[in-house]
């Protein structure tokens, strides 16, 4: 059944539609549409913000809330169709969406999700064989992330370069299966991306300074003391002085290293055009605020996994994506991004053992290229692996 609801706000005039997943069907572990459709009824113009959000995970394994949000202007008695994605992982039963106004909140309610445990099959044009939903071609995404519900799709009908692109992309990059895919196929293991991120630790102290330091102090400071006690205040605040400096110095130097630790990963086939598969591992030594431009969508460990919340803002730059570190909780997000072309600045590189467990993908066919990307607070190992 399709979930379509239209709410009626008579103080503002204005008109809700929500719909989730295709066909009104939500598939699990996946990313979803979810269509908003606004209506302003009043002559005078709308402008607010929308916010959409839901909890994850379950009170056992942990709890998190991801949350959406975009602005939106109506032109008096204009209306509007949005459609963001929206990831559905396991213990999401519900979504709720609010309006704001300069005012406050002007519409808030909670929406059940109509979830689908396995992924669907669907149709562009007469199907061959029965399918699960028809598609539209007015209503065909270019948004690869926005097929990844299906697990099959037939195509009877020409389409556009881009949503041609959208489905090889899928196709390629997240096991999907349509006839006008191309040959390249590449998937990846999160439990081994995530054992790689476990492993990386903060950067040692600084032990050649370190040592003599607490030396110094452990067995100055008895006769200094003494000198003190007998009078002799210059040689204590000689020694006060000297400690203090090595204490600056030693604590802007631990400022300096990097505790928030990057691994990006880029796969690109020459056979798919435009998009390319991008993967996102981060770890941090201490409670950070992070973030990246675009949209991204967080992979989950299979155990032992506690929530964290993800927050997406519609931007005039376009989708940021924002989520918080903690120490010993790494972090794995993937997205389908345009192509970097050949700019990025990367060397040649015979691929790690722990790329190789992470990527299943025909290496003997790959080439390699590495970069190491170094800032104030941040370490960046970048990825990228060419196919034909």
């Amino acid at each position: 059944m399709i979930f379509l609801l239209l709410f009626a706000l008579p103080a503002l005039a204005l008109e809700v539609g929500v719909e989730v997943g295709w066909a009104g069907r939500a598939v699990v572990s996946a990313v979803n549409p979810l269509w908003l459709s606004l209506e302003n009824l009043d002559p005078q113009p709308f402008s607010g913000a929308i916010r959409v959000s839901a909890g994850i995970g379950s009170p056992w394994r942990g709890e998190a809330r991801y949350t959406a949000e975009l602005p939106v202007f109506l032109a008096p008695f204009g209306r509007t169709r949005l459609v963001l994605p929206w990831p559905v992982p396991l213990g999401m039963t519900s979504l709720r969406v609010e309006v704001f106004a300069e005012s406050g909140v002007v519409f808030a309610r909670d929406f059940p999700l109509n979830l689908s445990a396995e992924r669907l099959r669907a149709g562009l044009g007469p199907p061959p064989e029965p399918v699960d939903v028809l598609l539209s071609p007015l209503d065909f995404p270019t948004d690869p992330l926005l097929l990844w519900p299906f697990s099959k799709l037939f195509v009877g009908v020409p389409l556009s370069a881009g949503a041609l692109a959208a489905v090889r992309a899928w196709a390629a990059f997240l096991g999907g299966t349509a006839e006008i895919s191309t040959p390249c196929s590449v998937s990846f293991s999160s439990e081994a991306f995530f054992s790689h991120l476990r492993g990386q630790r903060p950067s040692p102290p600084l032990w050649s300074a370190l040592v003599p330091g607490l030396l110094f102090y452990l067995f100055g400071l008895g006769p200094v003391l003494s000198r003190f006690a007998r009078g002799n205040t210059w040689v204590f605040l000689g020694f006060l002085v000297v400690f203090l400096a090595f204490s600056l110095f030693y604590g802007v130097f631990r400022e300096t290293v990097a505790h928030i630790f990057l691994v990006f990963v880029g796969v690109e086939c020459k056979s798919v055009d435009r998009f390319c598969l991008e993967l996102c591992g981060a770890v941090s030594r201490r409670e950070e605020a992070w973030g990246l431009p675009g949209f991204w969508v967080e992979v989950l460990p299979a155990r032992g996994w506690e929530g964290l919340d993800v927050r997406w803002v519609y931007t005039p730059e376009g989708w940021r994506t924002e989520a918080g570190l903690t120490p010993g909780r790494p972090r794995f997000f993937l997205r389908l991004a345009e192509k970097p072309g050949p700019e990025l600045a990367a060397e040649p590189s015979p691929p790690p053992n722990w790329l190789t467990q992470v990527l299943r993908l025909p290496w003997e066919e790959a080439r390699v290229q590495r970069a190491l990307l170094s800032q104030k607070g941040h370490e960046t190992e970048v990825w990228r692996v060419l196919l034909p």
